[in-house]
């Protein structure tokens, strides 16, 4: 299928799904998590005083602000219509598949992008929170551009100023993803994927310079702001809070006997409750919960190296059923169907891989290189989820891009289809 039409049946199809399905959402009243208030709140606050602070007049440190000026943009425009802005929000989700089909035409056969592209609409979690106002479909979209930018950089490799401004590109684009989700790793591995990926040489090395300082520039601009604001340069609050409460408490569960599903205000650790913060400094408080969790994993390694492990693969095959229940997805057998869904679609893509690797014939056409630095880089990203069990299951989002396109080529695998 021609380029064009591939990118525009896609578009059309997204649509023709997302559409119907915000103003669903929208009519429920219910697509405000837990968390939306406080990327709402700054966003507000940044339109109406020009600083980033939460509904009780308190200046923002939990979260970091690519969300929150991504909402005050939306609101500005929509005109603080949260209709619109599901519908915004979901049409970046259709982008997400189109920019999946071009990452999937540049390194696959036609026949394999066009199915990549189809797939990750159907993807499940993605498709639940993208009509939630959470950073989860902004995130996905600027990850998908980043992995396009790198395939970019190699076929532009020979054409320097192209090739510099690619850089500066690519490195503002990884420093926009994690000011809208505080994953500093995403750093190194990109970079790592970089140099692997382009090649080993000075050239490549002064590539790598260049994402590095652009990616880093704005982060430092809010490092320092924290700074000055707090007395920390951490980006945020909420990596050490979410390391205590998720992993270090669960932990203490596990070892204790507790139940590591409970509620974490219900989990005690030295007959204290999970928030070590009241009365403190900002600053203070989150010390308190580096060394509490810091105290907890020492104390009991081998009980977070387990709770870790299984965090990882329990949330991976099936994410927490809440994440449906707190979005307003309330159909019959709904975690059975989304469940099965992408079980469905992780065992494809397993096969899809085995048959990139190891059918010689496959190898024509396809760059192995590429698929093999992508898949790593979002396992890695999605380890991040080993500290918050259940309660961080969609932190797993990178894995949807490189799920769909393996269960791309397994399917047409199955299918006997073969590589022309």
């Amino acid at each position: 299928m021609d380029t064009k039409w591939a990118i525009i049946i896609l578009f059309l199809l997204g649509m023709a799904i997302r559409i119907p399905y915000s103003l669903i959402i929208y009519s429920t009243g219910e697509y405000l998590h837990s968390d939306s208030i406080t990327y709402l709140g700054p966003a507000e606050s940044l339109l109406k005083e020009g600083n980033f602070k939460y509904y009780n007049g308190d200046l923002m440190f939990h979260r970091t602000p690519g969300y929150p000026i991504f909402l005050a943009g939306l609101l500005r425009i929509t005109n603080n219509n949260y209709k619109w802005l599901l519908i915004v929000q979901n049409t970046i989700f259709v982008f997400i598949a189109i920019i999946l089909y071009l990452i999937a035409r540049f390194t696959l056969p036609k026949q394999y992008a066009f199915l990549a592209g189809v797939l990750i609409q159907l993807s499940p979690w993605q498709t639940v929170y993208s009509s939630a106002i959470l950073t989860d479909s902004l995130s996905l979209f600027i990850l998908s551009i980043i992995f396009l930018m790198v395939i970019l950089l190699k076929r532009n490799i020979s054409k320097p100023t192209i090739l510099f401004t690619l850089s500066i590109v690519l490195g503002l684009l990884m420093a926009c993803y994690v000011l809208v989700r505080p994953v500093v790793p995403l750093l190194i591995l990109m970079l790592g994927f970089v140099w692997f990926y382009l090649g080993y040489s000075k050239k490549i090395l002064g590539v790598v310079c260049v994402v590095l300082i652009f990616s880093l520039s704005p982060i430092l601009i809010w490092s320092v702001r924290n700074n000055n604001l707090f007395g920390t340069y951490a980006l945020s609050h909420v990596s050490w809070s979410t390391a205590y409460k998720y992993w270090g408490l669960r932990t203490y569960a596990m070892a204790t006997a507790q139940d590591k599903w409970a509620d974490t205000t219900k989990l005690k650790y030295n007959n204290l409750w999970d928030e070590p913060i009241a009365g403190n400094t900002v600053k203070k408080s989150l010390n308190n919960y580096k060394e509490r969790t810091i105290e907890i994993i020492s104390q009991y390694p081998t009980k977070a190296a387990l709770g870790f492990l299984l965090s990882n693969v329990e949330t991976m095959l099936h994410p927490d059923p809440s994440i449906l229940r707190r979005i307003g997805v309330k159909i019959q057998y709904d975690m059975i169907i989304f469940g099965a869904l992408w079980f469905m679609m992780l065992s494809i893509s397993v096969f899809g891989l085995y048959y990139i690797y190891f059918n010689i014939k496959t190898k024509i056409n396809i760059d192995c290189d590429f698929i093999l630095g992508m898949l790593m880089v979002c396992l890695l990203l999605t380890a991040t989820l080993g500290i918050s069990f259940g309660a961080g299951a969609r932190l797993r989002m990178p894995m949807e891009l490189i799920i769909s396109i393996l269960s791309s080529v397994g399917i047409i695998s199955i299918l006997g289809k073969r590589i022309n």
